[in-house]
């Protein structure tokens, strides 16, 4: 039985255009990850799927002079720029690792989990039984 581990990739930037570039390196990293795990006959990665989440906005009011003229104020919005980058690999997902740990990405905050996907049976079995079936 083959092992799929399901990755998923957010990535966070305050810019846009360093957010595309690292989804653009990200995807060609995974097209080139795949066509080498095909030279070997087996099909090892699956497709990608890319979603863009919603941007978040934070907004801060600050008092222009510490004295007086409390009506001056400047105002400051942060946006944040979110996406996710999630696909499934079957066997070891250390080929697509070693490309990521030599790979660079600035003005981007990268956020990886990995989960190991298996196939169980759905009968629930008391405890007695779980004894009796590890004993045989």
């Amino acid at each position: 039985m083959n092992k799929m581990h399901s990755i998923r990739i957010h990535v966070k930037s305050f810019e846009k255009r360093l957010l595309e570039k690292a989804i653009l390196t990200l995807q060609k990293m995974w097209s080139t990850a795949a066509q080498k795990s095909q030279t070997n006959g087996r099909l090892v990665f699956e497709n990608a799927k890319l979603e863009y989440l919603p941007t978040t906005h934070q907004k801060y009011t600050v008092l222009r002079s510490p004295h007086i003229d409390k009506k001056s104020r400047e105002q400051f919005q942060l946006t944040r720029f979110h996406s996710c980058f999630s696909a499934r690999i079957y066997y070891a997902p250390s080929f697509f690792f070693h490309f990521l740990k030599f790979t660079s990405f600035f003005g981007v905050q990268i956020k990886m989990s990995v989960k190991n996907l298996s196939y169980y049976t759905m009968q629930t079995l008391e405890p007695s039984q779980r004894v009796q079936q590890s004993n045989s």
